[in-house]
């Protein structure tokens, strides 16, 4: 198998932290909130760097509901230095939302690669970096993980 499923990524600090910023988007996205000092949970698991794009993200994707995080898996995991991670990942990136009233996927799913960069920042782990990268894999390359 790959992705998460094979455990080779249990217990690692920078794919924790991914997923981490990935349930506090979803929570907050439920909440319906972008402000930044309203969604302190999901801002603390980012740098600044990473603030400055996804707090825009976040409020383009306000308005449905998530069940959960995106599904992810970790593909691979590459240490460029003592504080430094990246991540090579298979993200359902469409299909996840639901709509609020009808509880139907807002869109047909869609998997891609996607690559994330997580730095640690005194003692904690916070997503710099995240972005597609058009890589093929599917929804056996994720995992799913619900409210």
């Amino acid at each position: 198998m790959t992705g998460e499923f094979d455990g080779r990524f249990d217990g690692d600090a920078a794919v924790t932290a991914l997923r981490g910023y990935l349930r506090e988007q979803a929570r907050a996205i439920n909440a319906g909130v972008a402000d930044a000092a309203a969604v302190p949970a999901f801002t603390t698991t980012l740098t600044p760097n990473g603030r400055s794009w996804a707090l825009p993200l976040l409020a383009a994707n306000l308005g449905d509901r998530m069940p959960g995080p995106y599904p992810v898996g970790v593909l691979a995991s590459t240490r460029a230095g003592d504080d430094r991670v990246e991540l090579d990942l298979c993200l359902q990136d469409r299909g996840w939302q639901v709509d609020r009233t009808s509880g139907e996927p807002v869109n047909a799913a869609h998997y891609g690669g996607a690559h994330a960069v997580v730095l640690r920042v005194g003692d904690a782990w916070l997503v710099d970096d995240l972005a597609t990268t058009g890589a093929d894999c599917g929804a056996g390359d994720v995992v799913e993980e619900r409210f």
